[in-house]
């Protein structure tokens, strides 16, 4: 099992706050909305997320924006 130590947590979540404080905002939901739309259809995936990168939008916005069009999966074999 990896443990983070808690410092390197605490570091890190102060580098993504600052980033987050940092950032074009408009750009950030622009990029996630564009992403969303995009991944309504069947269009590559790719090039939405890097741009999405690029704004520095979070793993975690990112994933959020696609989990909203695509759910998740349940094993349905685990209770």
């Amino acid at each position: 099992i990896l443990k983070i130590d808690e410092k390197i947590e605490k570091e890190q979540i102060a580098h993504l706050q600052e980033v987050r404080k940092t950032r074009d905002h408009q750009a950030v939901q622009k990029s996630l909305n564009e992403l969303k739309g995009a991944a309504q259809t069947d269009k590559n995936l790719v090039p939405y997320i890097l741009s999405s990168v690029k704004t520095y939008a979070s793993v975690g916005e990112i994933m959020n924006t696609l989990r909203d069009v695509f759910g998740e999966y349940h094993d349905p074999g685990i209770i």
